[in-house]
Parts: C-alpha cells; sequence; structure tokens
C-alpha cells in the first residue's frame, strides 16, 4: 500500500489519550499520545478523520499542514 498525502483542512478536537494508552497496555508510552479529530483532503477526496500521533508528530503535522498515510 502507498502512503499519501491527507492535507488538514480543520481541526475538530485535540485530545490526550495518554491515560487510556496506559490503561490498555498497563505501560505508558514513551511521550504523550494525542487523539485527533481532522477534516482532511486526500486527491480531492474530503473526509472526517480521527487519527493518533504522538506529541511530537502532532506538532509537527500540524505546522506543516499534512501527514502522509
Amino acid at each position: 500500500m502507498n502512503v499519501i498525502e491527507h492535507y488538514i483542512e480543520e481541526i475538530y478536537e485535540e485530545t490526550d489519550v495518554t491515560a487510556e494508552f496506559t490503561s490498555h497496555v498497563g505501560h505508558p508510552p514513551s511521550e504523550p499520545l494525542i487523539r485527533v479529530d481532522l477534516l482532511v483532503n486526500c486527491y480531492g477526496v474530503h473526509e472526517r478523520v480521527q487519527t493518533t500521533f504522538s506529541n511530537t508528530d502532532w506538532k509537527t503535522v500540524k505546522a506543516q499542514g499534512w501527514y502522509l498515510a
């Protein structure tokens, strides 16, 4: 499967899910996890998605306005 660019059009919600991860897995992640609710544009297909990023990755994605998926 090829990864393609998903351009962020709107951010609806950002939620810290680190505690949820810790309760399911039994140990904390190496850095905080953020679940985001987004409207993305991928080659003209507009879709509302929820995806999870590490805190560092989310800051990078948010600054550049797109991510690969």
